[in-house]
């Protein structure tokens, strides 16, 4: 064993390897050598420290490493990329669609995407979802886009729950009386003609007019006009399109049908629903026939009879020719004029005496009273079209007087808009485009036998918007409309001179002390959801 230890130790064997070698390496290091258990930092240099790593290990490793070192394909792994998130959603906000929970609409959409496996989530950080806040009938849910339906092609939009005098309404027209939602034509057209039918009810087809005797264009019932029919005038015309008479014509070719059977000039009151800009708002137009019947031609042959009447009461010393400057009918001629023509010759002769002017005054003040008991006229026949106290025996006196009344604004444009402030709507247009479509109106309906009228302007019928209440949000603008129309058809104002001049009113709010507030525009949707149960159900045999 000693041999072998020998030899194993021995410098000069060729099979052992040589001692190791302790050597000193440089190191950033302040650990000095640790002398008498004391370190010697400041004895040694501060970047010396002791190595006891044996330089043949450290050899031998980088030996090795080389030795096994064989050559590899170097493999790129791709990075791993999040896709974004999807930039088309498949539905809208204020869309109706269809859930696992019944019917809604959607108020807003995001989109979700986790860090996790979870077999049970749609959401992964490489599988982006569309999440939609749906608002249902009994409260707001979240619900994945991958089940959500469209409304469309279901039976919401199939089936037909009611028809009102050829307007349909289905389930999907009754999801837009939810609260702060955007009401459709459907809604509007069925609430105005129901509208209609109560009032036609209730005044026996007709409305309350005074009757001229002369003309029935003074206005009975009304007319309410397609919500799609502005729109289409509007777009007939074109913009800045002039008042001529081709357009006329091509306005009456095209909107002539809409109005068969229907006399305009004979109604009371023309309803115009506008929908443009995702806004509503409503036109009235008041007693256009007040101002067509005017230049009415059969009007001579009146004039002839007044004539006749004139100087059939002429004959017996009775002529009501001459009025007094208000415009009132005298009941008697003037004693004072009849004196200073019977007096003539006395009243030129001033040096007579008291008893012979005595005389005189009593033999003219006879003479007049005669002629005034025979001067006592008949019922008048012609009376004023835009006031009341004037009334005449003679044509030419009253429209003599017509010419000159301050009372000849009865009929005009009236355009109830809850959105003023949202600019959107602008009555100076809107008032003109209906008042080319009159015109047409005029020009094929009644300019042979009223001929006379050059146009319908914004002198001979003004329009202005009326002082009604504004709507605080962008939705509530249909239910608005038809509360005012509500309004405006069961209690019609009384549309005269000093009506147009004071633009309806001279308070703050067109229907006066029967203004409404916010409240009423929240109950409308309810109870205009009622009615139409009520008429499902068959409850009401109306239409």
């Amino acid at each position: 064993v000693s041999n072998i230890n020998r030899s194993a130790g021995s410098a000069n064997s060729p099979n052992c390897d040589p001692p190791p070698r302790k050597r000193l390496k440089k190191s950033e290091s302040n650990v000095g050598p640790i002398k008498n258990g004391m370190s010697t930092k400041n004895q040694q240099p501060k970047d010396e420290v002791i190595c006891l790593l044996d330089s043949s290990d450290e050899e031998e490793g980088e030996t090795n490493d080389q030795a096994n070192a064989s050559p590899q394909v170097t493999m790129e792994i791709p990075p791993l990329f999040a896709p974004p998130d999807p930039y088309q959603m498949p539905f809208f906000d204020d869309d109706f669609v269809l859930t696992p929970f019944g019917p809604g609409k959607i108020l807003s959409s995001r989109v979700e995407r986790y860090a996790s496996s979870d077999n049970h989530s749609d959401a992964t950080i490489f599988n982006p979802t569309i999440i939609y806040s749906i608002d249902l009938d009994f409260g707001i849910c979240h619900v994945p886009a991958s089940q959500v339906k469209p409304i469309s092609g279901t039976s919401y939009t199939k089936k037909t729950l009611i028809t009102y005098q050829r307007v349909p309404l289905n389930g999907h027209d009754l999801l837009r009386l939810r609260p702060m939602t955007y009401l459709n034509d459907s809604i509007v057209m069925f609430y105005l003609k129901y509208l209609k039918t109560q009032l036609d009810r209730n005044n026996g087809g007709k409305t309350v007019t005074e009757n001229r005797g002369w003309d029935d264009l003074d206005g009975e019932g009304i007319h309410i006009f397609p919500s799609f029919c502005y729109t289409r005038i509007k777009n007939i015309m074109g913009p800045g399109c002039r008042n001529s008479k081709m357009i006329r014509t091509k306005i009456w070719n095209d909107l002539k049908t809409w109005t068969k059977g229907n006399d305009i000039f004979k109604k009371k009151l023309l309803v115009f629903p506008v929908n443009e800009s995702l806004h509503w708002t409503c036109v009235f137009v008041c007693h256009p026939g007040r101002l067509v019947r005017r230049y009415a031609k059969d009007l001579s042959k009146k004039k002839e009879n007044a004539i006749s009447l004139g100087n059939a009461t002429s004959g017996s010393g009775a002529s009501l020719s001459t009025t007094n400057p208000t415009g009132a009918v005298p009941d008697k001629v003037c004693s004072t004029d009849m004196a200073m023509k019977s007096s003539g010759g006395n009243t030129e002769n001033q040096s007579q005496n008291n008893e012979s002017e005595a005389t005189n005054e009593n033999s003219v003040t006879a003479n007049s009273a005669s002629m005034t008991a025979t001067a006592k006229p008949s019922t008048p026949k012609w009376q004023c079209d835009f006031c009341t106290e004037a009334r005449f025996d003679d044509y030419k006196d009253a429209a003599a007087h017509e010419k000159i009344c301050e009372k000849n604004f009865d009929c005009c444009i009236i355009h109830f808009d809850s959105g003023k402030h949202f600019k959107l709507h602008k009555t100076t247009e809107i008032a003109g485009n209906i008042r080319k479509y009159l015109n047409a109106c005029y020009d094929s309906e009644y300019a042979s036998s009223h001929p006379g009228l050059s146009a319908i302007t914004t002198k001979n019928m003004p329009g202005f918007t009326a002082a009604v209440p504004q709507q605080d949000n962008s939705k509530d603008c249909g239910v608005y409309m038809l509360e005012n129309a509500e309004r405006m058809l069961q209690s019609t104002p009384l549309v005269d001179n000093a009506f147009v001049k004071m633009k309806g009113t001279n308070k703050k709010t067109f229907f006066g002390s029967n203004g409404y507030d916010k409240n009423v525009i929240e109950r409308k949707r309810d109870d205009i959801l009622q009615l139409i149960q009520t008429l499902h159900r068959g409850e009401n045999k109306i239409g």
